[in-house]
């Protein structure tokens, strides 16, 4: 069985780099920049008119700033509250994510009425795990007369909802200048919808453990930390 081919005509897979998906396509990017197979590199500075006159011809255009738009929302949730004391067992490792530092920090249960307790506050994220890695995540889900579930997520899931609760009180993302049209910085764990896109705004550099990114895509990405619940800020010297 063949694959679905894309919907949309021209997709830009980097900032200013695009894939053509449509022939159709082909004439309006003529003499815009370089055209080798279906890869085109926009060299004018009339891209936004480019993609217009594309658009009006009813195709499909797939640019960065609609993949940013097209990102699922953060989760509304509820206030972090009061913990409950939640079963456990004896084998299990429990640990509750601290948004204002963006982990998720150990719990130890302690013995309650005969029986061991892990405190869980509400409204936050609990991961409960038996070795060193994977295991189950939960959203502590407040319900009426001082009650709670426990909502299993995917790891995915619990990302976007990591972001949610610590866009109101983490520290801000600080952005550091490399050079003139570079800068750097350091991001939390994104969930995969919005780490691909990521992925076409910055690179990663293992040394530093940091993102890089062009100043020229500074729009974008602000664009982009909007959608993630992300406070940049510039570094000061």
């Amino acid at each position: 069985m063949k694959a679905n081919k894309p919907t949309w005509a021209l997709e830009e897979y980097a900032p200013g780099r695009f894939i053509v998906h449509d022939v159709r396509v082909r004439p309006f990017v003529h003499g815009e920049g370089e055209l080798i197979g279906n890869r085109f590199v926009l060299h004018s500075h009339r891209g936004a008119g480019l993609l217009a006159r594309i658009r009006q011809r009813g195709l499909v255009v797939w640019a960065l700033s609609d993949q940013i738009a097209a990102l699922p929302p953060l989760p509304r949730l509820a206030p972090v509250g009061d913990a409950v004391a939640h079963p456990a067992r004896a084998r299990d490792r429990w640990s509750v994510y601290e948004p204002a530092q963006r982990i998720f920090q150990p719990c130890e249960p302690t013995p309650s009425a005969g029986q061991l307790r892990v405190s869980l506050p509400l409204g936050t994220l609990a991961w409960r795990r038996q070795g060193r890695s994977g295991g189950d995540y939960w959203y502590v889900a407040p319900r009426p007369l001082e009650r709670y579930e426990l909502q299993a997520l995917t790891p995915d899931h619990m990302r976007l909802y990591a972001l949610s609760l610590a866009c109101d009180v983490a520290p801000p993302v600080v952005v550091t200048a490399q050079d003139v049209d570079t800068f750097a910085c350091q991001l939390p764990e994104l969930p995969q919808a919005f780490q691909q896109v990521w992925e076409r705004l910055a690179r990663y550099d293992d040394a530093t453990a940091c993102w890089h990114f062009a100043g020229a895509q500074s729009a974008l990405v602000d664009a982009f930390a909007r959608q993630a619940g992300l406070n940049l800020v510039i570094a000061t010297t």
